[in-house]
């Protein structure tokens, strides 16, 4: 059968990717179909067995109906692109939580005059290192904190929090 032939070649593709560890793969399965001389086409799920041929064509009839309120099935369809999606189970990656270090002080950089705008116009605002800046502390806006690839800001009337591991949390005082 045409169809298991093409996920058969994707799956074995797939499995050589990954070096042939197929016990720790996932695979879901789809095909783009259309009824001939249509252009847009439906994504049909397919089981990993096909009990028959008539199983993708039946299904993409059901898709189609969903999709569009009709199905044609004396129209003839078409099978335009399998999608094989294969999944490594892989340990769970955690972020490092941040070492113990440096206080505020350390952190801070100086103080810049910043436009707020509506936020309360030319105010000032103190400048942090980020790689710095220690896990646990709150700091009130106005507020930036610096790093090589971009500076966060943080407005009058929010607060700043680094938590474990580094994440920049900034929420609106209450």
């Amino acid at each position: 059968m045409l169809v298991a032939a093409e996920f058969h070649k994707l799956r074995a593709a797939a499995e050589n990717y990954f070096n042939g560890d197929a016990k720790a793969l996932r695979f879901s399965r789809a095909i783009d179909m259309r009824y001939a001389g249509q252009e847009h086409t439906v994504p049909v799920v397919t089981p990993a067995e096909l009990a028959d041929a008539d199983q993708p064509l039946e299904a993409f009839h059901a898709a189609h109906k969903q999709a569009y309120t009709f199905c044609l099935p004396e129209t003839p369809a078409e099978m335009v692109t399998f999608h094989l999606a294969a999944e490594l189970d892989t340990p769970q990656v955690r972020l490092p939580e941040l070492r113990g270090g440096t206080d505020v002080e350390t952190a801070r950089l100086g103080c810049r005059e910043v436009f707020f705008g509506e936020f309360g116009g030319w105010r000032p605002a103190d400048v942090f290192d980020r790689e710095l800046l220690p896990a646990g502390i709150r700091l009130n806006g106005p507020l930036l904190v610096q790093e090589p690839t971009t500076t966060t800001l943080v407005l009058p009337g929010q607060v700043l929090q680094v938590e474990q591991h580094g994440l920049l949390l900034i929420t609106e005082l209450s």
